[in-house]
């Protein structure tokens, strides 16, 4: 009786590039994992900046409104829902203003608007930094 024989001789490439390509996926959702875990935390850490841009905003607001008596008379004279400019409320004007906090960056910046709803007087700050962006509400009665 005469042995049977197999030509295994391309085998053991075969068994080599399934593993490679088994090892090759799994290193591929490994990083993909950290690099969403890392562009998480880029944005936690611009969401923080952000919120300490829309805090600077509502302690210069809350400043004004203690220690300039014509500070809310003067934005009353705004349309309902506009944004205004607190840095020099002596040349007091209502719109669309971005407050720089650092003027080297024009990414990091807040606004704020006012506005009055019957005997509550609404301020908000919204700060931003790089596309992130939070908000700082205050409201309360004089």
């Amino acid at each position: 009786m005469r042995a049977l024989r197999t030509n295994n001789q391309g085998i053991s490439i075969l068994i080599t590039i399934i593993v490679l390509a088994a090892m090759l996926v799994i290193a591929l959702g490994a990083s993909d994992i950290l690099n969403k875990g890392l562009r998480a935390s880029n944005l936690s850490g611009r969401s923080t900046v952000a919120y300490l841009a829309a805090e600077s905003g509502a302690e210069r607001l809350l400043w004004y409104a203690v220690n300039d008596a014509s500070f809310e008379t003067n934005f009353s004279a705004c349309a309902a829902g506009g944004y205004i400019n607190i840095h020099d409320p002596a040349n007091f004007v209502c719109g669309a203003y971005s407050h720089l906090i650092d003027p080297a960056n024009p990414n990091y910046y807040y606004r704020a608007y006012y506005a009055q709803s019957g005997i509550f007087h609404v301020y908000q700050s919204i700060g931003y930094y790089y596309g992130a962006q939070r908000s700082i509400e205050m409201k309360y009665v004089k």
